[in-house]
């Protein structure tokens, strides 16, 4: 039945089709054209292919058919790759995007690890694990990652392979944008010296590696990683994956076709694929690991991922004390890359630690980028605040383990003379006089005047009127390798994890048909800072100094400073909207500020303000530039301040109660205890309690 009733339908579409084919010729309705006949060679002056007896209707044909030459028709010009980046002479913009967009731009590509590092990761260290086990425990160190906002170093043998399970992803993503920003806003610089400090297993020099590419070898590689040593060892197999980091010459990897053909080639072939450990012990690689950190040793590139804050409460003199610690080891004419998560609490130790090396609170007149000077002799303000809250003094009286200690040492080592006291008096000044330099911010920054975003206290972020508060950060979008999107199917990963009672080391894939939305990859969101150190030759010094002495220049909201380091940073998304488009930036005039760029102003900006993304630097006007919502805002500060001092009042009065009511139980029980004869256990405990009591 249901194919006597199509029949009948395919016969009447044949019968009405557009076209026939009729002894080579093929007719159409008003256009019938010889298949045989030769296609016309003639030239015509139409762009496009506007003739019947061309290859295709509409389209662009052969160089016969039409004057594509320059010299000839005026409105054709062919553009070479070359010239396409090549800077336009002044005056002159490109056609689709303005050369200060180009410049601004950060890296846009994807980040994806390199295969080769994600099989070793695959291969020699997870595959040697449970994988329901390794669920659950990944799942668990997400937990105690919401709840202390802080990563903790690893301690036990199995942690450093949840860890990096649970986090190398991201890590490899933050600093490799990171570096890239590096290396764009400084492209004459070449690290010869570098030490990368972090929890993983050397991720910054990982990332460094594939962005140097297979040539790079400087002098000096060194890491040190916090945390149980057994990282150190997984560190050496992933590195020894990268070819710049073969000790020997490359030309030995290679054959002699091979090299004739060039080192760009597939670099897999050079590393085996057996799955099971590995003796790290006969692993040779130009990196060296530190089991400590020598502070008198000396480098220009120095990667810290994650090491400004290890405990919440030592905030913010933990971040002092460590970033006068790196730049101890500093040279001049070195880059010091802080990388710390994207949260409340990595915001503000980056933005801390930027206080600390340029002291914008001293500089209020200031605009620019002028170099801050920065010396440990002036006291860093860790030393200052802790000699205010607690009253240090310099005559301090030993107490007895203190004099014991020093008669030990005079015995074994002999007394002191005044001699001996001089000489050292005159080298910790000499020491102190060298740690006298000069400090810049290169990124995100674009001024050095007070962080508009900067609250000092991360706690402010966690009261009702702080989801009112803005920080600094950015994201950055990462390839999940293999090893991720197995690890995140099942029930454990693939659903929101923040329920304690869903993860159990039980849970599999039953119930549970894969990861939500099924994104192959991540975002990472990470808060940073570069800062360059300057050279300590008189000449800098002298130039640096006359500048601050010279420089009148000033920068109000919506200043469009020429010098691109001073460009306004775009800190969120922009909104686009129909015919205008709405960022959010932090200006050279040291605010946020709203800037409005419409397309009856400029089609050319309007059309590459469309296409920014946040941490880009924009290069280009707008027409409405306002002022943004600032964290220094005086009346969020106050109902901020006031909610936690009614906080702390509210938690002291629970204290007193509290206090008040174990006191009546105390004297209840002791009351109970008077009647009869206490055994010596509950006379220690009563007269203990009384003791804490009065205490």
């Amino acid at each position: 039945m249901t194919h006597r009733c199509l029949a009948p339908w395919t016969r009447c579409y044949r019968l009405y089709s557009t076209r026939t084919k009729l002894k080579g010729i093929w007719e159409y309705d008003s256009d019938p054209i010889e298949a045989s006949k030769s296609l016309s060679t003639e030239m015509t002056s139409l762009p496009f292919a506007y003739r019947k007896e061309s290859e295709s209707f509409g389209q662009l044909v052969k160089g016969y058919h039409h004057d594509v030459n320059e010299d000839t028709n005026p409105k054709v010009r062919v553009i070479s790759r070359e010239d396409l980046w090549k800077q336009p002479a002044d005056g002159e913009v490109m056609k689709r995007s303005h050369y200060n967009t180009e410049l601004g731009k950060t890296f846009r590509d994807q980040i994806k690890i390199p295969e080769r590092i994600t099989k070793s990761i695959y291969n020699h260290m997870l595959a040697l694990r449970l994988p329901k086990v390794l669920r659950y425990q990944v799942a668990q160190q997400y937990l105690k990652l919401k709840e202390a906002q802080l990563y903790e170093p690893t301690r036990k043998p199995h942690e450093n392979d949840v860890y990096i399970a649970s986090f190398f992803t991201q890590d490899y993503a933050s600093v490799y944008q990171v570096l890239k920003e590096l290396f764009k806003r400084q492209p004459d610089f070449t690290p010869t010296k570098v030490l990368d400090i972090g929890y993983g297993p050397a991720t910054g020099m990982i990332a460094l590696n594939e962005i140097m590419g297979n040539e790079w070898d400087p002098e000096v590689k060194d890491s040190f990683i916090v945390g149980h040593h057994g990282m150190q060892d997984r560190a050496k197999i992933l590195l020894s994956r990268q070819l710049n980091e073969y000790p020997g010459a490359l030309e030995d990897l290679f054959t002699e076709e091979e090299l004739h053909q060039g080192l760009n080639r597939d670099e897999d072939v050079l590393f085996d694929d057996f799955i099971g450990e590995v003796k790290t012990n006969k692993i040779k690689i130009k990196t060296k690991m530190l089991d400590r950190l020598n502070t008198s040793k000396k480098y220009n590139l120095i990667i810290a991922q994650h090491q400004l804050l290890q405990d919440r409460s030592q905030f913010p003199h933990e971040v002092d004390a460590n970033v006068q610690l790196l730049l101890k080891m500093l040279e001049p004419d070195g880059f010091l890359v802080l990388v710390e998560r994207g949260t409340p609490l990595g915001f503000e130790s980056v933005a801390r630690a930027r206080q600390t090396m340029i002291r914008p609170e001293k500089f209020l007149s200031e605009h620019g980028k002028i170099p801050r000077p920065y010396s440990k002799a002036s006291g860093s303000a860790f030393e200052q605040e802790f000699e205010q809250e607690f009253e240090i003094d310099d005559q301090i009286e030993l107490d007895e383990e203190a004099l014991k200690l020093k008669r030990e040492l005079e015995d074994k080592y002999g007394t002191v003379d005044e001699e001996d006291l001089e000489f050292e008096e005159f080298f910790e000044a000499g020491a102190e006089e060298n740690t006298n330099y000069h400090l810049k911010v290169i990124a995100p920054c674009s001024h050095h005047r007070p962080c508009p975003l900067q609250t000092g206290k991360p706690q402010f972020y966690d009261y009702p009127s702080g989801s009112k508060l803005s920080w600094c950060h950015f994201d950055k979008s990462v390839e999940r390798p293999r090893f991720l999107l197995e690890l995140k199917r099942g029930q454990v990963l693939s659903s929101k994890w923040a329920d304690r009672t869903r993860i159990s080391p039980t849970s599999g894939t039953k119930g549970s048909s894969g990861r939500i939305d099924g994104n192959n990859y991540e975002i990472a969101n990470y808060s940073y800072l570069i800062v360059a150190r300057c050279a300590t030759d008189s000449a800098t010094v002298t130039s640096i100094e006359q500048e601050r002495t010279n420089q009148t220049q000033t920068f109000s909201i919506g200043s469009t400073p020429s010098d691109p380091s001073l460009w306004p940073r775009i800190l969120k998304t922009p909104m686009k909207r129909k015919g205008h488009v709405t960022m959010s930036v932090c200006g050279s005039s040291g605010e946020i500020e709203k800037w409005t760029i419409t397309k009856s102003f400029d089609k050319l900006s309007y059309h590459d303000a469309r296409k920014a993304t946040s941490g880009d630097l924009w290069g280009l006007d707008a027409k409405t530039k306002l002022p943004g919502r600032s964290n220094q805002d005086q009346q969020l500060q106050n109902k901020l301040q006031s909610y936690e001092d009614d906080l702390l009042s509210k938690m002291k009065r629970d204290v007193k109660f509290k206090t008040k009511k174990e006191r009546k139980a105390f004297e209840v029980r002791s009351a109970h205890l008077g009647q009869r004869e206490m055994s010596p256990e509950e006379m220690v405990d009563v007269y203990t309690t009384r003791f804490n009591m009065k205490r």
